[in-house]
């Protein structure tokens, strides 16, 4: 290795090193994602920046407050910008990691020899909300109506209510316009409000074209079983298919044993006919 390329190595460390001290960046990835985004795009409001990294909009507002309490960000009418101090940081991460300036005088930046996005897009944080939103369209599109309240749906994706809440509100709103938020107040001595979602025309579409649709749109096997769980989405086919055969179980067992003789036999061996015809369906089917 030559003295200039360790020099050199050493300038990019020590640079790292400046960027930790003013974000700790194994801490605060998401406050380093957001200056990059900043940089990148200019000045941006928060619905924009939310769709830009895709993240929950509470964590993007609390990474924001502690970004403008170390003096790196400003905010004026809505409009989230860098400050000063914020701008110097953000030229020191492009000299390091390779942005260029596009010469318009403006913080919008190209990509040279640094060309991961995953910088901005969190990759395994995407999927993971990618999923997220699988799970809510599969759910909806084969609910009563297009509609669940959130409880279910956060239930179906194993998630907390106000983590899948944030995530979902992305899509009620263009460009992707894909879900309708309503809040349902029920009862009548104790009024509970309830958030539901439903498909929208566009989300109607998406389910159409999606693959657990195509495939089972026309499986008699697919029908069968979505009668029986009252749902398409394969997770609570499965699930509630399973419940149906323990109880059912219990009960074959317990009603055997009360009628006794033949007609014991005779019932034992329906249920268990039943089951195997219903655990052949979930084979063909998924």
């Amino acid at each position: 290795m030559s003295v200039e390329i360790f020099d050199e190595v050493l300038k990019r460390i020590s640079t790292l090193r400046e960027v930790d001290s003013a974000i700790d960046i194994a801490r605060g990835w998401l406050q380093f994602r957001i200056l990059l985004a900043l940089g990148f795009y200019g000045d941006i409001d928060v619905n924009d920046l939310v769709r830009v990294l895709r993240e929950r909009r509470k964590a993007v507002l609390d990474a924001l407050r502690k970004m403008k309490n170390k003096r790196l960000i400003e905010v004026d009418n809505g409009r989230i910008r860098l400050s000063e101090k914020g701008k110097i940081l953000y030229e020191t991460i492009s000299s390091t990691i390779g942005l260029e300036n596009n010469g318009g005088g403006s913080l919008s930046y190209r990509y040279r020899r640094y060309r991961d996005p995953r910088i901005i897009h969190d990759i395994p944080r995407d999927l993971s909300k990618s999923f997220y939103l699988y799970d809510a369209i599969i759910a909806l599109g084969s609910s009563k109506n297009y509609e669940l309240p959130l409880s279910t749906l956060a239930a179906i994706s194993k998630v907390s209510a106000e983590v899948l809440d944030d995530y979902l509100k992305t899509y009620v709103s263009p460009p992707f316009k894909l879900l309708r938020r309503t809040i349902i107040t029920r009862g009548f001595l104790f009024k509970k409000r309830e958030v539901y979602y439903k498909l929208t025309e566009d989300g109607l579409k998406v389910y159409h074209k999606l693959p657990d649709y195509v495939k089972y749109r026309n499986h008699f096997g697919a029908r069968i079983l979505r009668f029986l769980s009252r749902s398409g989405h394969p997770r609570i086919v499965l699930k509630r298919t399973s419940f149906i055969m323990s109880i059912g179980s219990a009960l074959t067992m317990a009603l055997s044993v009360i009628i006794g003789g033949a007609a014991s036999i005779l019932v034992m061996a329906s249920w268990i006919f039943f089951i195997s015809f219903l655990s052949l369906l979930v084979e063909l089917t998924y």
